[in-house]
């Protein structure tokens, strides 16, 4: 008895110990694997801070080099992306970044230059990149190596993205990051960013909620008030001078080429859309189809919400997004229509010169030819003989009356000789004395008078 009961608490030890055992492994285990993760971690930080480090220096180097490269006079640059379907730009802001780095000796600016040609639109650029890059542009300083750049500079400067409301403020609404740096947060935005705000293929709802709040929440006061900015900013748009309007009106009379009609019905039906659209009464259904009834939302509840919005409503809210993507879309379509003329100008000139050359007498003998080359030319010449014999006959005709006239001009310049002798010696023979004391003043005056008269008559026939 005392034996079993023994053995039994050997074996409630034995148990025991190996929970312990167990449990101190699993412990020790736990311990490990949290200073795992703290190493793990620690060297993560290290490599997020060296990254942060060369990047913060990749963008020192850029924004001196942009420094001096605005101080260039027309510079023309080749396009490293002419393959590449890209906005016009982002092609600028890349092949300008190229550029610079190209132009630097530091090995950083090497590696980064490598990035870069493997995939422009991994370019991140902050607040200070962008305002250099956009001075840059609008001074027309640079020119990039394309079909029509002038024309393209011309265009994308008229740009909704380059008014002053917009170029300054735009920058803080793309960006999808910050790093901390030891001075300052340094915001930075991926150059695929704006490439996609500029492209009708994606809807940009995270740009548009950026653009409505700075926050990561978006009160309905707030909404409210940011949605009569946007639409005021709008109606500024539509109702003054734009590039889209401008475009549409140089075409004047001339045909429209389908690719522009589409973009210019598009342009039409959103401002018929926006200008029908009562303001106070779309502002109070998007509150409501965005909040339905909370008080506030971040970016996923607005992105989600506005999917659910009625098509107009839908198309009002992102109409201003949607102006920046018809704007390049239609400075695309402009510079390919332009490209397209100029390559089929010498065509036309080989075509006029083919005409020429079949309308050309092979005959050389206009004379027999019944071609209509030649027909015309016999006509010509007919015509030419006929008005010159005609001009010899009138000639003939009136040739004995210039001669009568010439004889009749001679016989007038001889009256008027003699008149003028007459009328002299009448006038000195009323101012002799005997003459002039017997001769009433009154007389002599009408006889002077009647003098005059008689030699103007003689002479008016």
């Amino acid at each position: 008895m005392i034996e079993s009961t023994d053995n039994s608490l050997m074996g409630l030890v034995s148990n025991f110990y190996i929970y312990v055992q167990t449990k101190v492994f699993a412990i020790q285990q736990m311990l490990l694997l949290q200073a795992q993760t703290q190493i793990m971690q620690a060297h993560m930080k290290q490599l997020q801070a060296q990254i942060e480090s060369d990047r913060t220096s990749e963008q020192k180097l850029i924004i001196e080099s942009l420094q001096r490269f605005q101080q260039s006079e027309n510079i023309k640059i080749r396009d490293d992306f002419e393959n590449r379907k890209l906005p016009i730009l982002v092609k600028y802001i890349i092949n300008i970044m190229v550029y610079v780095l190209e132009n630097e000796e530091a090995l950083e600016a090497k590696q980064y230059l490598a990035q870069i040609q493997k995939d422009p639109l991994t370019i991140i650029i902050c607040q200070e990149q962008w305002d250099l890059l956009i001075k840059i542009i609008i001074s027309k300083k640079v020119v990039l190596n394309i079909p029509k750049s002038e024309l393209a500079l011309n265009l994308m400067i008229k740009s909704l993205l380059f008014k002053d409301q917009i170029k300054n403020s735009i920058f803080k609404k793309l960006h999808q990051f910050s790093l901390n740096s030891s001075e300052c947060i340094v915001t930075q935005v991926p150059v695929g960013s704006l490439s996609e705000l500029l492209s009708l293929d994606h809807k940009n709802p995270e740009f548009l909620f950026k653009f409505l709040c700075d926050e990561q929440y978006l009160g309905i006061s707030q909404c409210e008030q940011s949605l009569v900015n946007l639409f005021n900013l709008i109606n500024k748009y539509f109702s003054s001078s734009n590039l889209i309007e401008e475009v549409i009106s140089e075409s004047g009379n001339k045909k429209i080429d389908p690719a522009l009609e589409k973009f210019q019905d598009k342009y039409i039906y959103l401002l018929q859309l926006f200008q029908q659209s009562n303001k106070k009464e779309t502002i109070d259904a998007l509150i409501k189809g965005l909040y339905g009834g909370a008080i506030q939302i971040d970016s996923r509840d607005f992105i989600s919400n506005s999917e659910l919005l009625g098509v107009d409503l839908r198309q009002v809210l992102f109409l201003f997004p949607g102006l920046i993507k018809l704007e390049n879309s239609i400075i695309d379509v402009v510079l390919q229509i332009k490209q397209k003329q100029e390559e089929q100008e010498p065509l036309k000139q080989y075509a006029r010169l083919i005409e020429k050359i079949k309308n050309k007498c092979i005959a050389r003998d206009d004379e027999i030819c019944e071609c209509k080359k030649c027909l015309c030319a016999r006509r010509n010449r007919e015509s030419a003989r006929e008005a010159q014999k005609k001009k010899k006959d009138a000639l003939e005709k009136i040739g004995p009356l210039i001669e009568e006239y010439e004889k009749l001009e001679k016989k007038v310049k001889i009256l008027q000789d003699k008149n003028i002798q007459l009328k002299s010696i009448l006038i000195d023979a009323l101012q002799h004395p005997v003459v002039s004391t017997n001769i009433p003043q009154q007389i002599k005056d009408k006889i002077i008078a009647s003098v005059n008269q008689n030699c103007n008559q003689s002479l008016g026939f």
